[in-house]
C-alpha cells in the first residue's frame, strides 16, 4: 500500500500471490473479490499473471466486486503461477465508512478493501483463506506514522518516504491500516501501553488520564471477554482528521470507523470542535467509539445474517463497563426503554434477527435500544456471571472465526443449563418488548437492584 498525495489523495494497492492449483481439474480463470467502485472509490484495476498483463473481466450477472482473471492457457493441476492485482482507492464524499483518505491521514478498516481470492465451488472444497503469514508493506510520507494489524517488522526510508513492514499471522486481526501526520506520546497505565496520536502534543497529565481510562477499559474487557492478540503491543488513542465530523462519529458511519484496538478521542483537538468531554469517549451512550468493538467485531466477527448481534455485544460490554464505574443499571434500562418507545414513533420495528446494515438509520436505532434490553433480560434469566462467562467462552472457542445467534445461544445454554430457544425466539424474532420485562423495569429509575 502506498499513499499518493494529490487532489484528491489516494491509496495505491498492489497484492502479489504465488498460487498452486490443488484441485483435480484444469482452470481457465482466477476469481477475485476486490473493493467496490462506489464504496471505496476503486479505479484502475489491473492484473498480471507471470508478469504478463491481463485485462480483468466482469460478468454483469455476478456481484460488482467479483471479477475474473482469464488465463492465457489452462492452469494445469499442481501447476504454480504468480498473480499480481493492483488498483487505486480514494474516499469520495459520502463514501464507505471503512475508508477515509485526507491530505494528512487515512485509514482502511479490515473488511472490503483487502482483495480476496475465490475458492472452488465444488462440494467440500476447502475455503481460500488469508495466507499465513501475510506480509503487509505500507509506504507513507516521511512526516506520517502508521500502525496496522500484525507485528511491525521494521521500517526503511524509500523514495523520500517511509516503508512500514508488518507480518500478519492467522490469529491476528484482519488487515487494517491507520496512518497520518500525527505526533505520538507513549504512556503506560495499569500494565497497558497506550499510544496517543494527536496533531499537536497534549499536556502530560491529560495524556496520563486518557491512558488510565483506556487501560481500565482494556483490562476490564480482557478479564471478562478474553485477552487481545499478543501481536497488539499498544492500544491507540487517535484524534480524528478534521474531515471526520461530529455527524460521522454518531451516525451509521460509526460502525465502519471502529478499528481493532483504536479509540478515536476527539478531546485533544485544541478547538474542541467536536465537543466531547475527556471522560466520555469510552461511554456507551456518549462516546464516539468503543474499545469493546475489538472483541466482537475483530477477534470474532459476526456473520452477515447476525449483524445486529455484533453491535449488541459491543453495547453490552460497554454497559457492563459503565456499571463497573458505578453507573446505574436500572437507569440504563429505563433510558433504553424510553429510547425504544420514542424510536417507535419514527420507524417501523423489525425483529432483531432480521435487521441489516442497509435498513434506515431510525430503524437501526430503534432495534439498537431493544438489543441492549435483550442483554439485560439475559442477565435476569441466566445471571450476570453466567452471561459473561458464556461470552468469554465463545470468544475463546471462535477466535478468528465468524459467529451467529446459534453460537451465542449454545454458549449461554452450556453455562446456565437452560433451554433458551423460546427466550431467543421472543426477543429476536418477534416485535415489541416482552410484557413481563417492561412491567419489571418501567419504574426502575433510581432502583439499581436486580430482581
Amino acid at each position: 500500500m502506498r499513499f499518493v498525495p494529490g487532489e484528491p489523495p489516494h491509496l495505491a494497492i498492489r497484492a502479489e500471490y504465488r498460487l498452486a492449483n490443488i484441485g483435480n481439474v484444469l482452470l481457465e480463470f482466477i476469481g477475485v473479490t476486490v473493493p467496490g467502485e462506489k464504496e471505496f472509490g476503486r479505479a484502475n484495476l489491473r492484473a498480471e499473471v507471470d508478469g504478463k498483463e491481463i485485462a480483468p473481466q466482469h460478468n454483469p450477472l455476478e456481484a460488482a466486486t467479483d471479477w475474473r482473471i482469464p488465463l492465457p492457457i489452462p492452469w494445469q493441476r499442481k501447476g504454480k503461477i504468480n498473480l499480481s492485482l493492483s488498483y487505486d482507492l480514494a474516499a469520495q464524499s459520502a463514501s464507505d465508512p471503512r475508508i477515509s483518505v485526507t491530505a494528512n491521514t487515512f485509514y482502511l478498516n479490515d473488511s472490503g478493501w483487502f482483495p480476496t481470492l475465490m475458492g472452488f465451488k465444488a462440494f467440500l472444497s476447502p475455503p481460500v483463506v488469508r495466507p499465513d503469514p501475510t506480509l503487509l508493506s505500507v509506504t507513507i510520507p516521511a512526516d506520517f506514522r502508521a500502525t496496522a494489524s500484525g507485528q511491525l517488522r521494521g521500517t526503511r526510508k524509500q523514495n523520500g518516504g517511509t516503508e512500514y513492514r508488518f507480518l500478519i499471522r492467522k490469529d491476528d486481526f484482519d488487515p487494517y491500516v491507520l496512518a497520518g501526520q500525527y505526533q505520538q506520546q507513549i504512556v503506560s497505565a495499569a500494565g497497558v501501553t497506550v499510544a496517543i496520536w494527536t496533531f499537536k502534543p497534549i499536556p502530560a497529565d491529560q495524556a496520563q488520564k486518557t491512558a488510565a481510562q483506556i487501560a481500565a477499559a482494556a483490562n476490564f474487557c480482557a478479564k471478562n471477554f478474553g485477552p487481545l492478540p499478543r501481536s497488539m503491543k499498544a492500544i491507540y488513542s487517535v484524534e480524528p482528521a478534521k474531515s471526520v465530523t461530529d455527524e460521522d462519529l454518531t451516525s451509521k458511519r460509526l460502525e465502519g470507523l471502529l478499528l481493532p484496538g483504536v479509540v478515536y478521542d476527539p478531546t485533544p483537538d485544541p478547538d474542541n470542535s467536536l465537543g466531547w468531554q475527556l471522560d466520555s469517549f469510552i461511554s456507551s451512550s456518549t462516546g464516539p467509539l468503543e474499545l469493546p468493538d475489538s472483541w466482537f467485531e475483530h477477534i470474532i466477527v459476526p456473520r452477515p445474517d447476525s449483524w445486529a448481534l455484533g453491535g449488541g455485544l459491543v453495547g453490552y460490554a460497554s454497559n457492563t463497563l459503565d456499571e463497573s464505574t458505578g453507573k446505574s443499571r436500572a437507569e440504563a434500562i429505563a433510558s433504553d426503554l424510553s429510547g425504544y418507545d420514542q424510536g417507535g414513533t419514527k420507524a417501523v420495528e423489525k425483529p432483531i434477527a432480521s435487521l441489516t446494515p442497509d435498513d434506515p438509520q431510525a430503524q437501526i436505532d430503534l432495534v439498537g435500544d431493544k438489543i441492549d434490553l435483550f442483554f439485560f433480560a439475559l442477565e435476569d434469566k441466566c445471571g450476570t456471571e453466567n452471561v459473561r462467562h458464556a461470552i468469554a467462552h465463545m470468544v475463546y472457542a471462535l477466535r478468528g472465526q465468524q459467529y451467529g445467534y446459534s453460537d451465542f445461544r449454545a454458549a449461554l445454554e452450556q453455562e446456565c443449563h437452560q433451554n433458551l430457544s423460546d427466550f431467543f425466539d421472543v426477543w429476536l424474532r418477534q416485535k415489541g418488548i416482552p410484557s413481563d420485562f417492561r412491567a419489571r423495569y418501567e419504574n426502575a429509575k433510581g432502583n439499581n437492584a436486580k430482581p
